[in-house]
């Protein structure tokens, strides 16, 4: 097990100090510029395979209790936000797969002169790999099993506003993934950023182009991507803006058994519209990810995110998603789908406490071993917004 108590207690002693900074610098802050929203989530579901393994389906019930707290401090110059979350999980029958997992984040947002400005985000997150929708997304297709996994993620940034229509990003990502297990492998991921925004003169319109190169480190082998992309942003109205980016990639793979080189089509694009009562995203993307699998995937990709307020204290959400993950290389073809619906309600009690009640299905097409499997999952919850309840 990477995790441990000491490790822990470091991470909680790093934020409380960069807390205590934040207090005790004389006029670093007033009440006004500190934040500190703690949240505390109690839930109850029913997972009808786990695995998501059409051979051997597990089942169980489960409680699900989440605890987040979230530290910010702002004024004119910087934002800084610190959040710690522990999520605990225990199971009725299968108390094997109890854990607890745990992610740290620090945000960090700093203009040093009015056309500079400087951005960090790092984060350490400690857990335990099951047939999660959220994993599926992050790692592509693969039949997950129970292990640990450690990630660490460091992104600094830094912003210049080269005229008042020209704007320039910089950006570095450092990436560090390690599993317990021996299926999932190990691998660690250097990325460079930069793009150039340019906005029109109708302030509607912003032509963008993204150059970035990526080093997929892993035990077997690394792969290098390089990505170019020019598109446009253009806000239709007031309340609704739509994307769309075009490009080619350059993937240069080198593992143990072969060397090769590809060149690729990726793209991406969205529309986002935010009414009165209702909003939406409609998106879409085509590009190259690393995966635990221990080889670059090709993913194809599309979604839809609905939001309905139809008063002040109910809402209802649905969000779908559908990704086809393709191994890339001569040496296999294989395909992975994957299929994600999540549809919920939320009823607020009153402005510090709502309960929500949420359906999750996942389907995956494997065509390795001509297998489908499917998942489905129901969520009871109660959330308590404790900075507002007492």
């Amino acid at each position: 097990m990477y995790f441990s108590n000491v490790k822990l207690y470091i991470r909680l002693m790093a934020a409380l100090l960069c807390l205590l900074i934040l207090l005790c610098v004389p006029g670093a802050a007033s009440a006004k510029d500190i934040v500190v929203e703690p949240k505390l989530n109690q839930g109850f579901k029913y997972n009808d395979n786990l695995f998501l393994d059409d051979s051997h389906e597990v089942d169980d019930f489960i409680s699900d209790t989440l605890f987040e707290l979230k530290l910010g401090h702002s004024n004119d110059t910087s934002n800084t936000k610190i959040k710690a979350l522990w999520e605990g999980y225990k199971y009725m029958d299968n108390d094997d797969l109890d854990t607890i997992d745990q992610y740290y984040e620090l945000d960090l947002n700093y203009r040093f002169v009015p056309k500079v400005r400087f951005e960090l985000l790092s984060y350490y997150l400690n857990d335990t790999y099951q047939a999660q929708s959220y994993q599926l997304e992050e790692e592509g297709g693969i039949l997950l099993i129970q292990e640990e996994r450690e990630k660490y993620n460091i992104s600094p940034g830094i912003n210049f506003e080269l005229t008042e229509l020209v704007a320039l990003k910089l950006e570095y990502n450092f990436s560090n993934n390690r599993y317990t297990g021996s299926k999932l492998e190990d691998y660690k991921l250097n990325k460079e950023l930069a793009e150039l925004k340019i906005r029109l003169k109708d302030e509607k319109t912003s032509l963008i182009t993204r150059v970035d190169h990526g080093y997929y480190d892993f035990k077997s082998g690394f792969f290098r991507n390089y990505n170019f992309m020019t598109g446009l942003k253009y806000q239709l109205l007031e309340n609704a803006s739509f994307e769309f980016f075009g490009g080619f990639r350059y993937t240069d793979i080198d593992f143990t058994s072969k060397k090769e080189n590809e060149v690729g089509f990726i793209a991406d694009a969205a529309l986002d519209v935010d009414l009165e009562n209702v909003s939406f995203n409609i998106w879409g993307s085509r590009k190259l990810i690393g995966s635990a699998i221990g080889k670059p995937l090709l993913r194809n990709a599309v979604g839809i995110k609905i939001t309905h307020n139809f008063s002040e204290t109910f809402s209802a959400f649905l969000e779908g998603k559908f990704y086809e993950d393709e191994k890339t290389g001569s040496l296999s073809k294989t395909k992975y789908n994957i299929f994600i619906i999540k549809p919920a309600i939320r009823y607020y009690i009153n402005k510090s406490v709502f309960c929500d009640l949420r359906y999750r299905f996942v389907g995956m097409e494997d065509d390795v071993d001509n297998s489908n499997a499917y998942s489905n999952e129901v969520t009871a919850s109660v959330t308590f917004d404790l900075a507002n309840l007492f």
